[in-house]
């Protein structure tokens, strides 16, 4: 009887692990800073502006003014892997919302502060806006 039961629920129970079709990734991969040189480069002879729960790191790219990189730093003082990640998939998804007001021609990282652990999404948002802002990463409207 439980293998009956289970052939019947299992196509429902697969369709939830799978990626749906049109949904767009949290933010497109050639938006992303990977590199760990260009984030030591951005940290070396970067800007800095702070914020309450981020700080945000930004260095000018004159020579490829249509490119616009973007990383997110999350240190272990923060929290374990589970809150690490989750403070880093609410900044991929705030920044990945403000896509099309912020300029091209830079390299950023937006790097968590401890107090972001207790920060909710709102407050977050608030604060990774404020700092985009004084960094001068949004577009003027």
């Amino acid at each position: 009887m439980d293998a009956a039961s289970s052939r019947r629920v299992a196509p429902k129970v697969a369709s939830a692990w799978l990626a749906k079709p049109g949904r767009r990734p949290v933010l497109p991969a050639e938006e992303r800073l990977k590199s760990s040189r260009a984030f030591g480069r951005i940290y070396a002879e970067g800007a800095t502006t702070p914020e309450q729960f981020v700080v945000l790191h930004t260095l000018p790219i004159a020579d490829q003014p249509d490119t616009r990189l973007i990383g997110f730093a999350v240190s272990r003082k923060i929290g374990n892997a589970v809150v690490r990640n989750a403070i880093r998939r609410r900044l991929r998804e705030i920044v990945r919302g403000r896509l099309s007001l912020m300029a091209h021609g830079y390299l950023a990282i937006l790097a968590a502060r401890p107090s972001a652990r207790r920060a909710t999404f709102s407050e977050l948002e608030a604060s990774v806006t404020r700092a985009l802002g004084k960094g001068r990463l949004l577009r003027e409207s």
